[in-house]
Formats: structure tokens, sequence, C-alpha cells
């Protein structure tokens, strides 16, 4: 249960920074776009290019790996249904998540 809840947030987490960089991107672009627009009038095509000057800033790629194999999927509500009790009750919701987001268990 703990793995997929990690999982969840650290998917959520990598998808947060490849937005912030995808903005960051994009203000870059736009800058270099108004430095070639201002520039292309008095400097040849062919000379912006030599000086490395027409690129686009760089892409951000983010991957995550497949899930692991073999857990299965659990939620808050079919762990309130298992018949346990006493001490095996209390351990089992110390692993649930404050949030109770559907989990995996491990």
């Amino acid at each position: 249960m703990r793995r997929g809840a990690f999982a969840e947030i650290y998917a959520g987490q990598a998808a947060a920074v490849a937005e912030r960089l995808a903005r960051l991107r994009d203000k870059e672009a736009g800058r270099r776009g108004a430095f070639r627009a201002r520039v292309e009038r008095a400097v040849p095509p062919a000379l912006l290019a030599a000086l490395g000057l027409t690129g686009e800033p760089p892409w951000c790629q983010v991957s995550l790996p497949a899930p692991e194999p073999g857990l299965l999927r659990v939620t808050p509500e079919d762990l309130r249904r298992l018949p346990l009790a006493g001490e095996a009750r209390a351990w089992l919701w110390t692993l649930l998540p404050s949030d109770h987001r559907v989990l995996q268990v491990c």
C-alpha cells in the first residue's frame, strides 16, 4: 500500500516539475524569438545561424517506470471490510495515508 501511495506522489511531483520546466522553456523561446525579430533586420540569417543564435531551447521529457508487478489494487474501503480486530486492525490502519487515496498493497 505504501509503495502505491509513493508512486502516486512521485508521479504527481514529476508532472509538476515537467510543467514548471515547460513554462520556463516557453518563456525562453519567447525571449529568443523577440531577440531574433529585433536582430534579423540588421544581421544576416546565415551569421545568426553560424553564431548558434537560431536554435530553440531544449525540451524536458519526464518518464516514470512502470508500476511494480504483483501489487494488488486496494482501496481504504476494501480495508474497512476486512474482518480484523484489535492490534491487527490498528496496525493495518497505520499503513493508510491520511488522505485515503486509492492505494496498492505491497
